[in-house]
Formats: structure tokens, sequence, C-alpha cells
């Protein structure tokens, strides 16, 4: 890092060169071995367009720190105790204030593209035990439990690394193109499921399947867990400026805003658990639930579009297209799996 490069009027006429003085930042990193620098013909308010690239050697090495950076206060070691004692609580009003902006984010996340398909489906799954009220009761707070708890976990993890000294965001996964397309892998297979191309159930051993037929209070447990993990990446209005402020709050104040907004989102199934009675008003199970179930598959997709620009800006044209081509492959393989015979076999080898 250096200002901007100062050019001193010594030119010298007969061996044509002109020195070129440059002020270290204080903030520079270690010494590089070459300097690339851009020289473009003219003045800054005019100038040609012809420009020039080109490196030259760094001789000599940077000025070395010689005090003690224990002494001066400066010691790495010591940066993140620092800045945790640095994190003063917010008045009171604000606080609130930010609980209900958390709370109303985690309602608003339930319409979400990426969001809604999964616990509008998950809702109708749990309501159709409406005769059978205990249970429903107790899926539904199973579900609750597993997105309330899963909220609280992710922001330990975020507290956590802000404590290591790492600037973070909600939304702080979205910077690793690995995860961005990790993500988008769990998108498409979503939404092939929600088409009807193949279901869950055939690709687990039938052990897993009686457990979970078995125990759909554990079902819907990890179902919650699950339904945050595809929410971490999407946001919503009044979600900024919460989680925003709760980044810089200490902990016992950041927690409860990550719990507020893991409270919005699961208040549908917390309101089963409370009355079921609304239950009785909605449409009864038939053929529109499979209609209902293959619409939920585009909003999916819409969400691998979007992880598709995300990526584009990271990684740039040629990541997207080998992205969208791992997903073609993906697509064939799941639909290879499903199919018997020699032709599955040889489709399942190809993709």
């Amino acid at each position: 890092n250096s200002a901007s490069p100062q050019i001193q009027n010594s030119n010298d006429t007969t061996s044509n060169q002109v020195e070129v003085i440059v002020q270290v930042s204080s903030e520079r990193m270690d010494s590089p071995r070459r300097m690339s620098w851009l020289l473009v013909q003219g003045t800054a308010k005019s100038p040609t367009g012809l420009q020039w690239t080109f490196e030259t050697p760094v001789q000599g090495q940077w000025q070395e720190f010689t005090q003690d950076l224990k002494a001066t206060g400066n010691d790495p070691s010591n940066t993140a105790a620092a800045a945790a004692s640095a994190l003063n609580a917010a008045p009171f009003a604000t606080w609130v204030l930010a609980l209900l902006g958390a709370f109303l984010g985690g309602v608003l996340l339930n319409f979400m593209p990426c969001v809604f398909p999964v616990l509008a489906i998950k809702l109708l799954s749990i309501t159709q035990q409406a005769d059978r009220p205990k249970e429903m009761r107790l899926s539904a707070w199973a579900f609750s439990v597993g997105v309330l708890v899963s909220f609280l976990l992710l922001g330990g993890v975020m507290l956590g690394l802000r404590a290591a000294g790492s600037q973070l965001g909600w939304g702080f996964q979205l910077q690793s193109p690995w995860v961005v397309g990790a993500l988008a892998f769990m998108f498409v297979v979503i939404g092939l499921n929600l088409s009807g191309l193949f279901e869950f159930g055939s690709f687990v051993p039938s052990s897993v399947s009686s457990f979970q037929w078995a125990h759909p209070a554990t079902n819907a447990l990890w179902s919650g867990v699950f339904a945050v993990l595809i929410a971490s990446p999407c946001t919503a209005p009044f979600m900024g400026a919460s989680l925003g402020l709760a980044i810089g709050l200490p902990w016992w104040q950041a927690l409860p805003v990550f719990l507020a907004m893991g409270v919005g989102m699961a208040l549908p199934f917390m309101a089963i658990s409370l009355n079921t009675g609304w239950v009785k008003r909605l449409p009864r199970p038939g053929a529109w639930m499979q209609t209902f179930r293959q619409f939920m598959a585009f909003p999916m997709y819409a969400t691998v579009v979007w992880l598709l620009w995300v990526l584009g800006q990271q990684v740039g044209l040629e990541g997207v297209i080998g992205l969208l081509a791992c997903l073609l492959s993906l697509s064939l393989l799941i639909w290879a799996v499903a199919l018997q015979g020699a032709f599955a076999r040889s489709m399942t080898a190809l993709a």
C-alpha cells in the first residue's frame, strides 16, 4: 500500500530519466520483490488514452519495526482481547428495536424464495397429523426448537469468530466461492426433488427411513436445522440493521437478537403448538398438494440463478460455466440412478 507517487522535476536530459518518489503507507504489508506500474500519458484531468504496464524490481528492504510491540500495546495477540473489551452495551431502547427488527426479519424469512418452499411443505406435512393433535403439536415444537438452537449456534459461531479478530457480517459464508457452489448444488437437488425427479427415500437405507417414520419429532427437529441452513444466505428487510448492530454488541445482548430472528422464523410452527384449531381451516389434502410441491421447485431454481450471479462476481464467467456443467452432470446422475438396466449404468458412468 502506498500513496500516490510524486514525480520529481529532476529530468536528466542526458540519460532521459525521471525520479519517482513513492510515500510508503504505514499500513503496508510485507516487502514485495517486484512492483507493478500503470503509466498513462497526459494528466489526470486530460489523459490521452495511451497507457503502458510494466514491473520493476524493489531494491533494499522496507523499514523494520524496532520498538517492542507489547510495550506499545500493538501486540497482535492482544488485538482480539482489546476488541472484545471495547464492546459497549447498546441502550435499552436501541436493543429492543434491534430485537423487534430481527423478529420481523425472521418472519419475512418464511417468504423468501429459498425458504418458503421447504417451510410450506413441512408445515403441510405436520398439519396432516390433525387427527393426532398431540403428535402434531410435538412435531411443531421439535421443528421450532431446531430453528431456535440453529440460530443460537450460528450467532455463537459469528461471535466466536469476531472474538478471534475476524470482520464478519450476516451471510459471511457467501464470501467463499466454494460455499456458494455447494449451496447451488444443494438447491438444485432440492428443486429436482420438488419437481418429482426423485425421492430422498430411494437414496437412503431402509433403516434410516424407518427411523424417521418411527420418530417424527426427531425428523422435525433436523428439518428445523436444515431450514436455517438454507435460510442463512437469504436476507430480508429489517435484518441488516439488527444483525449489523448485533455483531458489535456484547454476547449477552447479541445472542437474544439471533434468538428473536429464530422466533420469527418459527412463528407459524409455534402457532400450531399453541393452538391447533386454525389447522382445520387449511385446505384438505388432495391432488393439489402435488401440484403445489412441483410449483415450489421454481423458487429454488430462482435461488440457484441468484447464487450463480454471486459466483460470477467472484470468479468470473468461466467459473459460472464450470459450475453449470457440474450442475448438469449432477442432474443427469440423479435421473440415471433412478433408472434400471444397462442404459442406466452407462448414463450413471457418463454423469
